[in-house]
């Protein structure tokens, strides 16, 4: 399949949110032209839907080497990667809060033999 071809059915495919189908055709056209920018931020732009962050960086800074930091669609991409990336730190940051908290509300409440762990936190 020719490159053009590719990278129409990437776009649309993630323009229906069919994320993997876009990976793959943008994949095939890289296979060609492994310095493709519009594939490369494609396939990056659909690993960023997936949550497949790591990937995502990896296309899209590529995608931006490529360019030479001129192309505003990419740059806005890596934006919107960076504060993805900030939503999943805070995101774990606040789960190991809760998880210590609730560790040192269980390390507060004594156990009693012949209880059961849920008792012994209730």
């Amino acid at each position: 399949m020719e490159i053009p071809t590719c990278l129409n059915l990437a776009l649309a495919y993630l323009k229906v949110k069919e994320y993997q189908l876009a990976i793959k055709f943008a994949t095939q056209a890289l296979s060609k032209d492994p310095e493709n920018a519009k594939a490369l931020f494609r396939r990056g732009s659909a690993h960023m839907a997936r949550g497949e962050l790591g990937k995502a960086k990896e296309d899209l800074v590529q995608a931006n080497a490529v360019t030479e930091g001129k192309d505003a669609g990419v740059r806005e991409a890596l934006a919107a990667l960076k504060e993805r990336y900030r939503q999943q730190r805070e995101a774990e940051i606040e789960f190991s809060q809760r998880v210590i908290t609730s560790a040192q509300i269980t390390q507060d409440t004594p156990y009693e033999p012949g209880n059961t762990w849920e008792e012994s936190i209730a």
